[in-house]
């Protein structure tokens, strides 16, 4: 079995550090804020979710990486198909 080309292991490894992030990161912040989701699914204010990031802060936080981890997942790979540039690779004219 032939081993990975090398500009396929950076591409894998950051979706296996995405995937692990969410699956113990965002999971744990999900679960740390699931009174307040039930709260905004009784009374929706935007006073509720200032609440909820004031006084959660350690769980925004986890989703804030999560959340960043993926959009820049995202546009890197939209680059890559919307702009002919290899992933995790400067772009070479």
């Amino acid at each position: 079995m032939p081993a990975p080309s090398s500009s396929r292991l950076p591409s894998r490894s950051r979706w296996l550090l995405l995937v692990l992030c969410w699956g113990t990161i965002g999971l744990a912040s999900l679960w740390a804020m699931r009174e307040e989701f039930d709260l905004w699914r009784t009374y929706f204010t935007w006073a509720a979710v200032r609440y909820a990031i004031f006084f959660n802060r350690w769980p925004v936080f986890g989703l804030s990486v999560c959340l960043g981890l993926t959009v820049t997942t995202l546009i890197d790979y939209g680059r890559h198909y919307f702009c002919d540039q290899q992933p995790d690779h400067p772009h070479k004219p």
